[in-house]
C-alpha cells in the first residue's frame, strides 16, 4: 500500500511531503510504517544519506530546503494534525495524540 504524506500541521499552505510504499498487514499498520519512517530519529528522513531513518520505501515529494550558504535542510517530522492519504483513494487519515483518525 502506497501513503501520501501532507504536511499541514505547521505550514500556511499544505504540502505532498513523502511517498511511502508502507508494508503491513492492516491500514493501521501502513499508516504506523509511514509515520516512522517520516521521523526525525537518528538523522533526517529526507535528506538520503544512509543514517538510520532512511528508508528505500520512502520517496521524498518536496525539494529540500538550501539556504542562503549552500546548506541543504531536511524535511520535519510528521506531527500531530498531519494528513496521510491512501494513494488512488480519497481516503485520508489525520495524525492525532494517539495513532489515526479517518477524515
Amino acid at each position: 500500500m502506497f501513503i501520501k504524506v501532507i504536511h499541514q500541521a505547521f505550514e500556511e499552505v499544505p504540502y505532498e511531503a513523502a511517498r511511502v510504499e508502507a508494508v503491513g498487514n492492516s491500514v493501521d499498520e501502513c499508516l504506523e510504517y509511514a509515520y516512522r519512517y517520516t521521523q526525525n530519529l537518528a538523522g533526517s528522513w529526507s535528506i538520503k544519506d544512509g543514517n538510520a531513518d532512511n528508508c528505500a520505501g520512502v520517496t521524498v515529494l518536496k525539494d529540500l530546503y538550501v539556504d542562503d550558504k549552500g546548506k541543504t535542510w531536511g524535511h520535519r517530522s510528521t506531527s500531530v494534525n498531519d494528513i496521510m492519504q491512501i494513494e488512488g483513494t480519497d481516503v485520508q487519515y489525520r495524525v492525532a495524540g494517539m495513532g489515526f483518525e479517518r477524515v
